[in-house]
């Protein structure tokens, strides 16, 4: 069955020297700052203003560009966090894009922060909840570093969703977690990804098949 299950989903999945089977959009909200802003103050209305002068957490900030962004937006601080980072590219970024603001990133567990207590006024984590290997701990120490009447920011990918396995760069097929066993997902996808993934919870920033 698993043989046949992969022969089926190759026949649905791109050829390997073709482009990402992704929604431009959705691209652009993660690699162009104007988009990034944008989605942050469609995601969470009122963000502009409810951020504007405070110091701000942002939680799974890839190579930084979120982070400017929140600064751009009229934070006075802003800190981005992320298990794996390029921070070099992120001082890149923040030299280009926001030279005079107060941003730093750090490679750091959102499970185990080294931040005091009540540290931020608030803390964002846009697209990331699903990725993390335990999102209660997480969401533990956001509350824990997030100031007495502070805001805590989230969004998350649902794993019931059409789309929960983020497999859709190569098989745009909706729902392929529960249309096929993991390890025929994995088995395929490791003809796009290299990194020796079987799990799911293995691929680069991981799922953690939360639900609501």
């Amino acid at each position: 069955m698993s043989k046949l299950g992969e022969f089926i989903l190759r026949k649905f999945s791109r050829e390997p020297d073709s482009l990402d089977i992704l929604h431009p959009g959705y691209e652009k909200r993660h690699h162009d700052l104007s988009a990034c802003m944008t989605n942050l103050e469609e995601t969470f209305p009122n963000f502009r203003n409810t951020v504007s002068g405070l110091c701000v957490l942002d939680v799974g900030c890839a190579e930084g560009l979120e982070t400017i962004a929140i600064a751009l937006l009229g934070a006075k601080e802003v800190c981005g966090i992320d298990i794996r980072i390029d921070v070099n590219l992120a001082k890149e970024l923040k030299a280009k894009h926001a030279p005079d603001k107060d941003i730093k990133c750090h490679v750091m567990d959102a499970c185990r922060t080294s931040f005091h207590d009540d540290t931020f006024d608030a803390v964002v984590t846009l697209g990331s909840f699903e990725h993390f290997q335990d999102p209660y701990e997480v969401l533990k120490e956001a509350r824990r570093i997030t100031r007495h009447g502070g805001r805590i920011f989230i969004t998350s990918g649902v794993w019931g969703s059409p789309w929960g396995a983020h497999m859709n760069y190569f098989a745009y097929v909706p729902w392929v977690q529960f249309l096929f066993s993991e390890d025929t997902v994995l088995k395929v996808r490791s003809i796009y990804r290299s990194d020796g993934a079987t799990k799911y919870s293995e691929i680069e920033g991981g799922l953690n098949q939360v639900g609501v």
